[in-house]
């Protein structure tokens, strides 16, 4: 089966504060020209902690005040099927995995745990379901979308299996996306280069 693209969807990857997410910000700003009226910002992160709190707050303060911020850790594909806005941005696809990851495994506790044939093939499913329920959703959807995601596979190899799954699946799921993305960026050191 073919590949269905969608026309308005761009994919952009890099390493950690690298300029990802102020490159999504800057292509929503930009969009002014295109009778942008309004965007919608799906933020997945779930501030566990004083750092991750703070964190939050400062990506809000740079977020225009006539955005629409959307809360949501896990169903993005919900939110984007209901969402009928110009613009989507979704900050950040390694965060909703890691959110998906931490929902299977219950417990922050076990990161160092290892993993029987039974849970990995549950913690398959679930990624592979969730994946295609995204992909879908964003192949349909009406809206320009800038989809912000990491890559994590240019450093070391995880010490932990947890860490090890993390990275294989953030793999997986950054080409699936790549793959219906009208374009790809990558952000490096602020700087950005288009992925053929």
């Amino acid at each position: 089966m073919k590949d269905k693209l969608n026309p308005d969807l761009t994919l952009i990857t890099g390493g950690a504060r690298s300029g990802k997410s102020t490159l999504a910000l800057k292509i929503a700003n930009d969009s002014d020209g295109e009778n942008i009226r309004t965007v919608s910002f799906i933020a997945t992160m779930e501030p566990n902690d004083s750092e991750m709190i703070h964190r939050v707050n400062r990506h809000r303060q740079v977020r225009p005040a006539t955005w629409q911020t959307i809360e949501e850790p896990i169903d993005i594909a919900d939110v984007i099927d209901k969402c009928t806005s110009d613009v989507i941005i979704i900050d950040c696809i390694s965060m909703w995995l890691t959110n998906i990851l931490f929902e299977i495994l219950g417990d922050f506790n076990k990161i160092n745990q290892e993993f029987d044939e039974k849970q990995l093939l549950k913690i398959d499913n679930s990624i592979n379901e969730s994946l295609t329920k995204l992909l879908l959703s964003l192949t349909n959807s009406k809206s320009k979308v800038l989809c912000v995601t990491n890559e994590v596979g240019f450093g070391v190899i995880p010490p932990t299996p947890v860490g090890r799954i993390f990275r294989d699946y953030l793999g997986h799921v950054n080409q699936n996306l790549a793959r219906i993305a009208k374009s790809t960026l990558l952000v490096v050191a602020g700087k950005v280069i288009e992925l053929k």
